[in-house]
């Protein structure tokens, strides 16, 4: 019986019987199977993950593209926070933004009139504008300093240089800024008679060549007698509009390049030792929109595109706020 058990288990040859020559040969053969099993797995799982890192690249950059986060610096969560809504069921310190997926230029004076900007909240962005609106508040018991910047990221074909970015907020405490008109208010409801407002308009200033001297942009050339006015703008609506916040056609300048040899990350500004009072919600509204009538606006910036992060830091936890 035993003898049987060995033929069997050697199918027909006897392990005593088989030569070393067979023995390496038939271990031979089983590790050059195991290899080819283990390669063809790495070959698949390689293959998978290729296929799961492309499309969470092609993903990712299709949320990037003229996106919008406003996000808290991880020291100060729990300090101040942000929200959509004015009531901050739902208080974060991240909020993405995803704008129009391509942005023709347009011009400022296509843009909502300021009451119908003002009386919105969160994502309410039209065809070829990034428009969002915001809020900011201090959740301790005690009066803060914060800074605010906003930063452009992964600029491509000198795009900035077309860009127009405005900033509305609620003026300070004690501000000399009158408040927003109430009329043409906009879904979210009527904008009360004590909101003041204060808006600026930011751009990348442009090279006068005559005095050698770099200049602000106007928020838009189409109503200036300026040869560099590149189209005719109509009013797509009547009303005011954000002039009144505004007070002047001339934008702030960018910062400029953090660095000069890296065109890539923009400083729009920072702002620094602002006071936020226990409890005190401030609102945001950002505008972004290429302005068609800046001599920047050319063909050569077709398919560019770019990120926006805003931030806000908290600098001082007991400020002294009269």
């Amino acid at each position: 019986m035993i003898g049987a058990r060995k033929v069997m288990r050697g199918k027909g040859v006897s392990r005593k019987t088989r030569s070393g020559d067979e023995i390496i040969k038939n271990q031979s053969i089983r590790a050059a199977s195991k290899r080819r099993t283990f390669t063809s797995a790495l070959v698949i799982f390689l293959i998978a993950a290729l296929f799961l890192t492309g499309t969470v690249w092609g993903t990712i950059s299709f949320i990037d593209a003229n996106s919008l986060r406003i996000y808290i610096n991880r020291r100060n969560v729990g300090t101040i926070s942000l929200s959509e809504s004015e009531d901050f069921n739902s208080p974060t310190s991240v909020i993405r933004m995803q704008g129009p997926e391509q942005m023709t230029n347009t011009t400022y004076e296509w843009i909502e009139q300021a009451g119908s900007v003002l009386g919105r909240e969160g994502n309410h962005h039209e065809e070829n504008v990034i428009a969002y609106s915001f809020y900011l508040r201090n959740m301790g018991e005690t009066a803060i300093y914060y800074t605010s910047t906003i930063v452009l990221n992964q600029l491509s074909r000198d795009v900035e240089n077309a860009l127009r970015i405005i900033v509305v907020e609620e003026a300070d405490p004690g501000s000399d800024v009158e408040a927003a008109p109430e009329e043409g208010g906009g879904a979210a409801g009527d904008i009360p008679e004590e909101a003041a407002y204060k808006a600026t308009c930011y751009a990348m200033p442009f090279l006068d060549e005559e005095i050698g001297e770099m200049k602000p942009e106007a928020i838009s050339y189409a109503d200036l007698n300026d040869d560099r006015a590149t189209q005719t703008p109509f009013l797509l609506r009547e009303g005011t509009q954000l002039d009144d916040l505004l007070g002047e056609s001339t934008t702030t300048p960018f910062l400029g390049f953090v660095d000069e040899e890296d065109e890539e990350k923009c400083v729009v500004f920072e702002h620094t030792d602002l006071p936020l009072a226990p409890g005190e919600v401030k609102k945001f509204t950002v505008l972004v929109w290429v302005e068609g009538t800046d001599a920047d606006c050319v063909d050569a910036i077709k398919s560019a595109y770019v990120n926006f992060e805003f931030m806000f830091e908290v600098t001082d936890e007991n400020a002294d706020i009269a």
